[in-house]
């Protein structure tokens, strides 16, 4: 289980371009939930996705990931159970390492490395076994540099390189608002076959609000740090794109917009 309990979060204290975000908020998400995050510019969408994955700290509060206190550990022991993938299609892989490579890489996530390979030969038909059901070629292509890959190509080598280790929490930063429409539908099948086979505790922040009421298990709508629209079960499945866009007309007026 992913708990937030009563976060507090300031940009820029005592300055004049002080901005608090997140004032006491709390959020639980169970293990293997499929959560799909929306809301407007500064609605605190990143700034949560930020916290839990400890590129920032919170100024209070407290953040549990499987029963473990995170709130003061480091980015990079956090990613030992947490997986993300980028709206920067550049950020998930290593433009400079082969498609094999970067997925050896990934394949000795928190393991000891020693003076031993990098590579192990041994495993590339299990590299090649899952990359081809994807049906984008990959398989054909270990030898390639993820950098001379398409955009849509580098996140699903993103997403396989997230969840081929046993993690506790994918967090997927608006991963497909970058790509073309046809990409983009690709990589959310993708994403949701990924999520559903391995049964990943997700978050997905989206500003397509098709695919968030298309996938996941629960739908939050984030507004001035807080949550606005926490939906799952029955009210989750009958919610539809023009009801998000009432309230987002709603919450507009009441905004002053």
């Amino acid at each position: 289980m992913l708990k937030l309990e009563n976060i507090y979060k300031t940009y820029n204290p005592g300055l004049i371009n002080e901005t608090k975000v997140l004032e006491d908020f709390s959020l639980s998400v169970p293990k293997g939930q499929f959560v799909t995050v929306i809301g407007s510019n500064g609605s605190g969408k990143t700034t949560i996705l930020n916290l839990i994955c400890g590129t920032i700290f919170a100024d209070r509060g407290k953040i549990f990931l499987g029963g473990k206190d995170i709130t003061n550990i480091t980015e990079y022991r956090r990613a030992r159970q947490i997986g993300r993938v980028f709206q920067d299609t550049q950020k998930g892989t290593s433009p400079n390492m082969t498609i094999l490579e970067n997925l050896s890489l990934a394949d000795n996530k928190g393991k000891f490395y020693g003076l031993t390979p990098g590579i192990n030969r041994k495993r590339i038909n299990h590299y090649k076994e899952l990359l081809a059901p994807l049906g984008l070629g990959l398989e054909d292509k270990m030898n390639v540099l993820a950098g001379s890959l398409s955009g849509g190509q580098r996140q699903v080598l993103a997403m396989v390189m997230c969840t081929m280790a046993d993690i506790d929490l994918l967090i997927l930063d608006e991963h497909t608002a970058a790509l073309d429409p046809k990409t983009s539908e690709l990589i959310i099948e993708l994403t949701n076959k990924i999520v559903r086979e391995k049964g990943i505790t997700t978050m997905m922040v989206t500003h397509n609000l098709r695919h968030a009421v298309s996938y996941g298990d629960r739908l939050l709508m984030f507004h001035r740090g807080g949550i606005e629209m926490d939906l799952s079960g029955e009210a989750r499945a009958n919610v539809d794109v023009d009801d998000l866009l009432d309230r987002f007309n709603h919450i507009s007026i009441e905004s002053g917009n």
